[in-house]
């Protein structure tokens, strides 16, 4: 996600949420969004939903080092 393009990923995102798709990649970029807002507990909140939703995804892991 670029910098100035979180306002849009972030509405993006929480639409596809709202629409059902509750998958890993949507909660771990919701995340990026939300720290970038300085929502960090949001943040926090939404990368462990995608670690539970699928704890064996790295891109779900926050810090993993194949994370985008």
């Amino acid at each position: 996600i670029d910098k100035g393009q979180f306002r849009a990923a972030h509405a993006i995102l929480e639409r596809a949420l709202q629409s059902g798709n509750h998958n890993p990649e949507t909660y771990f970029f919701l995340s990026k969004t939300k720290a970038a807002f300085g929502d960090l507990e949001g943040a926090i909140a939404a990368a462990r939903r995608a670690v539970e939703i699928e704890p064996r995804n790295a891109a779900a892991a926050p810090n993993s080092p194949t994370s985008p």
